[in-house]
């Protein structure tokens, strides 16, 4: 684990204990946008989505804390929290992606089974 700082317009600096877990990035030919999407996890068991995109002109930093809480998502920006079951979110980010009922149903376990496994 090591100390990790983050910027974010939405409120002040992020700064925790953690490691990261995922990082993914892309670049939009059509704006001459780069995004980079990064996913941490904190000491305490919280994680952490960082998305830092931008041009040569100008970049835009959010950083959003999740927890999960019995069946529910708690998903705060620094500004505002908001508290989403885990079902609709994961229903929403299926739906977006176009994963079929039954995949979905097998993904949500597998993702069930790794955030249970990440916990440990």
């Amino acid at each position: 684990m090591e100390q990790i700082s983050l910027k974010n317009e939405f409120g002040d600096e992020v700064r925790f204990r953690g490691r990261m877990f995922s990082e993914s990035s892309y670049y939009e030919d059509v704006s001459g946008v780069l995004t980079r999407h990064c996913l941490y996890k904190e000491e305490s068991g919280q994680y952490v989505y960082s998305i830092v995109s931008g041009s040569a002109a100008q970049k835009s930093y959010r950083v959003y804390k999740m927890r999960i809480e019995g069946e529910n998502c708690i998903i705060n920006n620094g500004a505002l929290e908001m508290n989403v079951s885990i079902d609709l979110l994961l229903s929403s980010v299926f739906n977006l992606c176009g994963i079929d009922n039954q995949d979905a149903l097998d993904l949500r376990e597998t993702l069930v089974e790794s955030l249970n496994t990440a916990s440990c």
